[in-house]
């Protein structure tokens, strides 16, 4: 735990020092462009030293906000709380009907029956397994941050082509659509995600896509207090349980229901009734 954040100390210590040095470099230039158009090339070249630490000694830009803004573009989902089931492990049973799935839906797109049908219905069936419903969308993560809670968004609208998705980060799996669609929410922190932080993540480890493909969702957060309710996430509790099963990984050991092979080791495969992969150290079976 010490060397893993040792590391991450350094790495930001890393990106800070080359956001100054960008920074640095960006005044010095813009200097000398304007000392060359003054006629004062020569001066500039002979006395850059002098002018670099004045530069430095009176720059009060600061280097984290301007790494956070100038970081690209990244994937951000909104979940709405609601958890959608799909087919039961090893059976042809659903957890709910498609009918009762759509419904969930609609109530929480706050859509009529009859609207978007098609779409929804196809949501559904095709994440097979069930999973958390999500709004995707690229954001700056800049513009996602707040002085603190008690000057948090207190809404989020999402309008053009919305990406929606059902997407089950357990098991890596799921489905999205896009539905032409302008709707707001309360805004609640502890319902937003980048998707790369989340094993499975949707969009690299499930679907590999590219860093644009939720581009067509259009957002906007609001601070005026805004009326209804979203169901907390599941999701939070899901990233506290992964940071467990990785430390308990970490200390050379493993945990029965942990379900990521990477955290475990000496897996086996039998052919035996019922086929799957085994762990001989925690017991955790994998089915074909």
């Amino acid at each position: 735990e010490y060397w893993r954040t040792f590391q991450l100390v350094s790495t930001a210590y890393e990106w800070y020092e080359e956001q100054e040095s960008s920074n640095m470099h960006d005044y010095l230039e813009e200097t000398r462009k304007n000392m060359e158009t003054d006629n004062l090339a020569g001066e500039f070249e002979e006395h850059e030293d002098e002018i670099r630490e004045l530069i430095y000694d009176r720059n009060d830009s600061d280097p984290v906000k301007d790494l956070i803004r100038n970081s690209s573009v990244t994937n951000f989902f909104y979940s709405l709380g609601v958890e959608i089931s799909g087919y039961l492990t090893g059976c042809s049973l659903r957890g709910e009907s498609v009918a009762m799935a759509c419904h969930k839906v609609r109530r929480a797109l706050h859509l009529k029956k009859g609207q978007f049908d098609e779409k929804i219905e196809e949501l559904v069936e095709n994440a097979t397994y069930g999973g958390e419903l999500r709004i995707y969308f690229n954001a700056m993560f800049d513009r996602l941050i707040s002085k603190g809670p008690e000057n948090d968004f207190k809404s989020i609208r999402f309008h053009g082509n919305v990406m929606v998705a059902i997407a089950d980060s357990r098991n890596g799996s799921g489905h999205h659509v896009r539905i032409p669609l302008d709707i707001t929410f309360p805004f609640r922190r502890e319902n937003l995600f980048v998707d790369s932080q989340v094993h499975y993540s949707y969009a690299n480890e499930v679907c590999g896509m590219t860093n644009d493909w939720c581009d067509s969702t259009k957002w906007e957060t609001g601070m005026i207090p805004f009326t209804g309710s979203v169901r907390k996430s599941r999701m939070a509790e899901y990233k506290k349980q992964e940071a467990a099963y990785e430390q308990t990984f970490r200390s050379g050991k493993c945990t029965f229901g942990d379900m990521n092979y990477k955290r475990h080791r000496d897996v086996r495969y039998s052919n035996e009734y019922p086929a799957g992969c085994r762990c001989p150290h925690c017991g955790t079976f994998w089915i074909d």
